[in-house]
């Protein structure tokens, strides 16, 4: 499969389609003073998603611990949420369903069988899906 992308230049790049994992990180809200699990990908996407993915540096889960001294200045992906949910502008675990409901409809296709090799595949990250563009 190829995707294809045009740009205001009117260049076209075919490309071939690319594969996604979206997956579930901790994260420390600062303004709410609590954890919450958001929803990550392991790229910047192409297509729609893009505009729901934002690269931040998320904050130390804590200055105590040396699990997370390793994504200390380290950048992920986060997925918007379309609505605000407990003071998080991120996508979090519960949103999952309608996340997946979300690839779908703008053309992402899931990737059943290599999803179902990483979850059982042990981690850091648990891994939801992997989806690739259509």
């Amino acid at each position: 499969m190829v995707y294809t992308y045009s740009s205001i230049y009117n260049l076209h790049i075919s490309l071939p389609y690319m594969n996604y994992i979206l997956s579930v990180e901790p994260y420390l809200n600062q303004y709410q003073k609590q954890y919450q699990n958001i929803l990550v990908i392991n790229q910047m996407p192409m297509g729609p998603l893009a505009e729901r993915t934002v690269r931040i540096n998320p904050p130390r889960l804590s200055p105590f611990s040396d699990s997370t001294a390793h994504r200390h200045n380290q950048c992920i992906y986060a997925i918007r949420s379309d609505h605000v949910t407990a003071g998080c502008e991120y996508a979090m675990l519960n949103d999952v369903a309608q996340f997946l409901v979300y690839l779908v409809s703008n053309g992402y296709k899931i990737d059943h069988d290599t999803t179902r090799l990483l979850q059982r595949t042990p981690t850091e990250k648990r891994v939801i899906c992997v989806f690739s563009t259509a």
